[in-house]
């Protein structure tokens, strides 16, 4: 093997290995939680009156007598 292409053998070879290094121990570690489940209620009051920005062409009027 020529002595060029080994020596960037070797080069490449403890940069992958420096790089990997770095990038192991940056990462945060891993945390589990157990789920829980609650219901949630929220009531609001309300007063007040509520005017609609627009109207509906639907009829709210019943057919028939009455």
């Amino acid at each position: 093997m020529k002595p060029i292409v080994r020596r960037l053998g070797i080069l490449a070879g403890l940069w992958c290995s420096s790089l990997s290094q770095a990038l192991a121990q940056d990462r945060p570690g891993v945390e589990l939680e157990t789920v829980e489940e609650s219901v949630i209620v929220t009531e609001v009051s309300l007063n007040g009156t509520v005017n609609a920005l627009r109207t509906s062409r639907l009829s709210t009027a019943v057919a028939g007598p009455g």
